[in-house]
Order: structure tokens, then C-alpha cells, then sequence
């Protein structure tokens, strides 16, 4: 048995190592692209800029008009200049020759070598054992001879890439018959890829993309293993359609699972047209299951004002996510939204149609409500003519729909009217009403129409005293300004019969309310001056609030049940800066049980760009929630950083999630490992997965990832 596990793992790390063998050399020798641009010889149109030239001696042929400069030569045409210790020019036609020491500078780019026959003005020629250095990607090419043979194409007999600067590169490709196409593709023969000068790979054929463009092609592929999916492996093609339209497919393998097929489809019109289509496919051969899911987000323009929008998200079963996604968020919801929105917008109002479908993802779907769809028309707060009035409309006819339940239609009116009236020059108060009006198509237990109207009113006072201090002489900051905001408001909506009102969403039952609400918020902010610029920042809020429930405080039944006529004191803190710290807290307090109700916090300490530490926490008392989040990042010397996160499952008292990075980045390349370990929970089964991620890059060419 020992011996057949043994034989079980050499057969799985042979497939991985020929599957990465496979992936490098592809990706050194194949990549679909480079971000960087490589120019060309030829990339600068005909100019007829003067020609200065300084040497030592310097003869002129008046009759051929031709120079002839020896000594400590040097040619400046614009922004190219060329030094040499010899060099003739045909003044007539701009034709050079340059030997011994020849340096070519053309803005950023450098070239050296032994001699060279150049045009200045089409800045075409031969260079023979020539250095080229492209500024843009870091590009280092040599070749003993650089000649141009057709109108965009340029061949190197025997040349060499790297993008490492030391004399002995890390790495650089050797190859020949190397030929450069402007802005599309450098391709060589027998190429050879050398690591500190000892060939490790060989490629009798090299394809490199030499343009910032997207280009079509194979992207490079990933290949790995874990203990839920198996040997995976999954290609890419980008393919390029237009410049304003391109696709990728993909082709994804799962030795346990089977095999995936995905189509992205990208386009966009016009700066509010665009669109982004996602299909994924899983043929799930063991079990006999086919899975998918579809992402669609469309935004289109007709006019500057009306504008139809669609995000469509679908997946065939409620443990798609659980079983293929990568992000907590996604394994974690409870259900998912699909939109489609047209919009007519005016400059105070706007009309749209709305149709909303929604998935949930932790039980059948038979009895979630469906919007199909909704007509709504909306009045944004405007003022009414020069009175401190300001008026407001919310109205919806919307079609409810599920396969099992009750269905039907509703007309909801909401129009609004508030005013703000400010008096002493320090307190603003807020008085308000609003009136609702909504029909139904059935009621909740028979099929005849009924109805409900009720209103509200409601009214605030606030204020805000501002202290403002100087600190001249306590470095860049000279003002730093302490604002307290107290506001109190009431609210009083009446108590209505509700019951025989069919139930799709929370409009259909709101509750009578006679409350008062109050909150002190403190605002820290300073002024400063950073490069000449005089700048504001808030670096500190801190918000206190409650409510008091007047209705709970009157009530007459249930008196068995003590009356709690105080919300939970909720609690906001939010220290930002600029560069180290950032905290954000959100808490409930409950008064009466002296127990959080509820806590959310997020920490992040950073120094630097390398340097940070990341901590938080999600507590929900009902339903019970609790878990810890914590992240930590730094740079070590020589060029590793380390870095890791984890997330802590305090009700179940395990780590549901972990994943630590170690990476070395060099001046031209880098590798890192990517250790994660998830607990997947799916119909209360658990399963560890545990995944390894190797990642190589050469800084220019690409990266190649094995996990």
C-alpha cells in the first residue's frame, strides 16, 4: 500500500512537471503579449531639421558636399545625436557612416556600436555589432548586425534579448534570424533561453508581441493541483477583434470535476455604451451534473438622457459559487441579483422601467418574489420657487410574480414636502410631511382590490459649533478645526390596519412609528501645506446615536414583556490619514442586556508601500455571526516580501480561510509561492482544501503560474 501511494504521488509530481515545463517554455517562447512597446529603427517620419556637426579636424568636399569628421565626432539633429571617431556625411542626401565608439542617442533609447551606415532623416541603415537599450520596457537587445530588408521589416542575423541590466543578465533569449516588425511582432529561429549565460530551454521558433496593443493569441496557461479539483489546467485565447471589441475563451480542466468551457465578450460603442458578457460551462463528468453561469453587464446609450442598463447574474444551482469560486464574497451570499433598467432622466426628475430577478442561493427559488417588472417616476428634492420649501415625488407600478405564492400588482404614490427654515444664524429646523397612497390588485387572502393610504410627518433641528485652533510651529499643519453637530428629530407615522394587505417587500408593512432620534457627531479636520498646495483633510468623525420609542414607552398590552423604548446606541468611529493609519467601527449597544448587538471594525496600519497590518472583525448577535479577519505584508532585505491573511470562524472555532505569500523580486524577473487552506462548508459536509500557487515572472515578457 505504502508503495502504491508513493508510486500515486511521483505519477502525480511527473504530470506537474511536464505540465510546467510545458507552461514555462510556452510562455517564455509563445506569450500573447508584452506591455511594453519595443520601437523600431524606422519609427520616426522624414525630417528636415539642420545637421550640426563638432570634431576635431573637419574637411568638406564643396563639390559632393560631403563632410568628413575625425576626432571626438559629434552629430545632433533635433533629439538625435551621434558620437563616434569617424563619421562621413553626405550633406545632400543626410547619409552617414560612423565608426569606432559610435554611441546613438535618440531621446531615451541608446545605441552602441562598432560601425554604422544611417540616414538621418528616414534613420535608416546597417549596424554592425550593436547594442540597442529601449528605455520603454527596459529592453536590451544585441546583434552583430541590424538591417533593414523590406519597407517595415528589420532582421538581426544573430541577437539577443534581456530586460536585466548587469553586464552577465540573469536571463536573455539567443537566437537567429531575428526579425522585427514594427508595432506587431519580433520573431528568431533556434532560440536558446539562458539563465546567468548557461542555456536551459531550447525553442526552434520565438513569437514575441512588440506593442503596447492588444493582440491576438494564447494567453499564458495555468496548470496545478488541490485536493478538491484535482490536475487543472486551464488555456486561454485573447482574441482581438477590433479596437473597440475583443473576446477571450477559455478551456478549463479538472481531472476530480471535468472539463469547463468560458466565453468572455468585451465591446464598447461609445464612452456610455459598453458591455461585458460572461458564459461559463462545466461538464461535471463524474457526477453526471453540467453547472453554469452567466454574467451580463450592458450599459447603453440612446440619447444624453435616456440610457438602459443590464446586470445579469445567474447560476444553474445554489452551490455553483460554493464549489468554483475564488472570493469569500462570492461563497458567502445568500442569493444574487439580476437588473435591467431603462432610464429617461430630466434635469429634477427622471421615469424608468425596472425588472429585477433574484436567485436564493440557500434554498428552491419557487417562492422568492420577482419584480416583472416595475414602472416608477421620481421628482428629486427641488425647491419651491424662492421659498425655503422643497418638494419630492417617489411613485412605482409594480407586477410581483413568483412560481409558488401569492401574486399580484401594486401603485405606490409618495409625494413629499419639507422646509428649512434657519433663524439665530446657528440652528436649522427641518419640518416635514409626506402622504402615501397604494393600491393592490388582490388582497392578501381573497382576490379583490384593496388599498392603503397613510401619512407621516416629522420634524429635525440641528446645529454646528465650530472651534478652530492654530498650530503654526507643529510642522506642516497651521489649522486644525473641531466641529460639533447635534441634531434631534421626531418622526410620527400613525398606526394603520395592514393586515389584509398582500406581503412582497417592505412597503407593504410599515410600521407606526412615534420616535425620537438623536445624534452628536464630532468632526476633527486639519489644514496643511504639502508641495506649495494648502490642502484640508477630515482625519477624525465620531457619531453617536439613538432613538427613543415613544409607542413602546405608552404601550398598554403585553405588560408581562418589559417595555424597551430605547433603540441600541449605535456608535461610529473613523480615523482616516493620509499615508498610515485608517479605522473604521460600527457598533450597536444595547442598553438594556449591557451586550453588543452588533460590531463591524476594519484596521489598517500601513508604513510605506510594503509595510502593513490589516485587522477585523464581523459580530451579529441575531442571527448569530462572528468572525476575525487580519492581514500582515512586509519587505524584508535583498527583495522578499512576505505576506498573509486569515479568516477566523469564531462561532465554529476554526480558520475558515488562510493564505500566505512569500515572493523575491529581482531587478528583471521574480518568483513567489502562494500557500491557502479554505474550509468548504456544502450541506453541512466539510472538506479542507489546500492549494499551491508558483508564480514566475520576467519583468517584459510575462509570468507563469503553477498551483
Amino acid at each position: 500500500m505504502i508503495i502504491g501511494l508513493h508510486a500515486k504521488w511521483l505519477r502525480k509530481f511527473f504530470i506537474l512537471y511536464i505540465a510546467f515545463m510545458f507552461c514555462f517554455s510556452s510562455a517564455l517562447f509563445f506569450p500573447a503579449q508584452i506591455k511594453a512597446e519595443t520601437p523600431s529603427l524606422g519609427k520616426y517620419e522624414k525630417t528636415s531639421e539642420p545637421i550640426t556637426i563638432n570634431a576635431d579636424t573637419l574637411e568638406y568636399d564643396r563639390g559632393k558636399d560631403i563632410y568628413l569628421a575625425n576626432g571626438h565626432v559629434e552629430i545632433i539633429q533635433g533629439k538625435i545625436r551621434l558620437t563616434a571617431d569617424e563619421v562621413i556625411v553626405d550633406n545632400k542626401t543626410g547619409d552617414i557612416s560612423a565608426s569606432g565608439n559610435v554611441v546613438f542617442i535618440d531621446e531615451e533609447d541608446r545605441l552602441t556600436c562598432e560601425s554604422i551606415n544611417l540616414n538621418m532623416n528616414t534613420k535608416v541603415g546597417v549596424i554592425h555589432n550593436g547594442r540597442l537599450f529601449i528605455k520603454n520596457g527596459n529592453y536590451h537587445i544585441e546583434g552583430n548586425e541590424f538591417r533593414k530588408i523590406s519597407e517595415d521589416t528589420y532582421k538581426i542575423d544573430k541577437g539577443s534579448l534581456t530586460t536585466c541590466d548587469t553586464p552577465i543578465p540573469d536571463w536573455r533569449f539567443r537566437g537567429s534570424d531575428v526579425k522585427i516588425t514594427p508595432d506587431e511582432y519580433l520573431t528568431a529561429w533556434n532560440v536558446f533561453f539562458y539563465i546567468k549565460g548557461i542555456p536551459v530551454l531550447y525553442s526552434p521558433y520565438i513569437v514575441l508581441p512588440i506593442k503596447t496593443k492588444r493582440q491576438t493569441g494564447f494567453l499564458i496557461p495555468t496548470v496545478g493541483y488541490n485536493t478538491m479539483d484535482g490536475f487543472k489546467i486551464k488555456e486561454a485565447f485573447f482574441w482581438a477583434i477590433a479596437d473597440n471589441v475583443d473576446a477571450t475563451i477559455y478551456s478549463d480542466y479538472r481531472s476530480e470535476k471535468g472539463l469547463g468551457t468560458e466565453l468572455e465578450f468585451r465591446y464598447i460603442l461609445d464612452p456610455y455604451s459598453k458591455g461585458s458578457l460572461s458564459t461559463n460551462y462545466i461538464n461535471e463528468w463524474l457526477t453526471g451534473r453540467e453547472k453554469w453561469e452567466g454574467r451580463y453587464l450592458i450599459e447603453h446609450g440612446f440619447t444624453e438622457r435616456l440610457n438602459a442598463k443590464a446586470n445579469i447574474n445567474f447560476v444553474s444551482d445554489k452551490d455553483y459559487y460554493k464549489d468554483y469560486s475564488e472570493t469569500i464574497r462570492e461563497r458567502i451570499q445568500r442569493s444574487i441579483d439580476s437588473n435591467i433598467w431603462i432610464t429617461q432622466n430630466w434635469p429634477s426628475s427622471s421615469l424608468y422601467l425596472w425588472t429585477q430577478y433574484t436567485k436564493d442561493l440557500t434554498k428552491a427559488n419557487d417562492e422568492t418574489v420577482q419584480r416583472l417588472p416595475e414602472l416608477g417616476y421620481k421628482i428629486v428634492e427641488n425647491r419651491l420657487y424662492e421659498l425655503p420649501v422643497f418638494y419630492s415625488l417617489n411613485s412605482s407600478a409594480t407586477n410581483f410574480w413568483r412560481e409558488t405564492g401569492k401574486t399580484g400588482q401594486r401603485i405606490d404614490i409618495n409625494p413629499k414636502l419639507k422646509g428649512e427654515i434657519n433663524f439665530l444664524r446657528a440652528f436649522t429646523f427641518s419640518p416635514r410631511g409626506e402622504l402615501r397612497e397604494t393600491f393592490y390588485s388582490r388582497s392578501k387572502d381573497t382576490e379583490e382590490s384593496t388599498n392603503r393610504f397613510l401619512y407621516g410627518m416629522g420634524a429635525g433641528l440641528s446645529t454646528k459649533i465650530n472651534s478652530i485652533f492654530n498650530t503654526e510651529g507643529f510642522g506642516p499643519i497651521d489649522r486644525m478645526k473641531h466641529s460639533i453637530e447635534p441634531e434631534i428629530d421626531y418622526e410620527y407615522i400613525p398606526d394603520v390596519d395592514q393586515k389584509n394587505l398582500p406581503q412582497f417587500d417592505a412597503v407593504d408593512n410599515i410600521a407606526r412609528k412615534s420616535a425620537v432620534a438623536y445624534t452628536l457627531t464630532n468632526r476633527f479636520s486639519a489644514r496643511y501645506t504639502k508641495g506649495g498646495e494648502v490642502k484640508k483633510h477630515e482625519f477624525l468623525t465620531l457619531r453617536l446615536s439613538q432613538s427613543y420609542d415613544i409607542n413602546e414607552e405608552n404601550r398598554y398590552y403585553n405588560l408581562t414583556m418589559p417595555k424597551r423604548p430605547f433603540s441600541d446606541i449605535r456608535g461610529e468611529l473613523n480615523i482616516k490619514s493620509e499615508q498610515m493609519i485608517n479605522l473604521f467601527i460600527d457598533s450597536k449597544y444595547n442598553p438594556y442586556t449591557g451586550y453588543l448587538a452588533e460590531l463591524n471594525s476594519d484596521l489598517r496600519f500601513q508604513i510605506g508601500r510594503f509595510w502593513y497590518l490589516t485587522a477585523g472583525e464581523r459580530y451579529t448577535k441575531e442571527p448569530r455571526i462572528e468572525f476575525l479577519t487580519g492581514g500582515m505584508g512586509f519587505s524584508l532585505p535583498f527583495g522578499v516580501d512576505v505576506s498573509g491573511s486569515v479568516w477566523y470562524d469564531i462561532y465554529l472555532e476554526r480558520v475558515r480561510e488562510q493564505s500566505y505569500t512569500l515572493k523575491y523580486a529581482s531587478q528583471c524577473w521574480s518568483v513567489g509561492v502562494v500557500y491557502s487552506n479554505r474550509l468548504n462548508i456544502v450541506d453541512k459536509i466539510e472538506r479542507n482544501i489546500d492549494q499551491i500557487l508558483f508564480t514566475i515572472e520576467l519583468k517584459g515578457i510575462g509570468a507563469v503560474k503553477l498551483y
